[in-house]
């Protein structure tokens, strides 16, 4: 509800403790989820860190690369 401070607290100890239990990867499956991430982790290094999917990221990706094919 736009209260980024308020998600990072929520989520920052759920994925401190996924990465605690050496979790390879985390899905970030709800729409909220990569705006709450980004919001204590910079984009760059989000995406650099390859723990974290964005299934709206990797839809934009590939629909990105179909159509630049075309």
């Amino acid at each position: 509800m736009g209260n980024v401070k308020a998600a990072n607290k929520i989520i920052k100890p759920a994925i401190d403790y996924l990465i605690k239990k050496k979790c390879n990867k985390i899905i970030l499956g709800c729409t909220e989820l990569p705006i709450a991430i980004f919001a204590f982790k910079s984009f760059k290094n989000v995406k650099s860190s390859k723990i974290f999917l964005d299934p709206n990221l990797i839809l934009a990706n590939a629909a990105k690369k179909k159509y630049q094919k075309s």
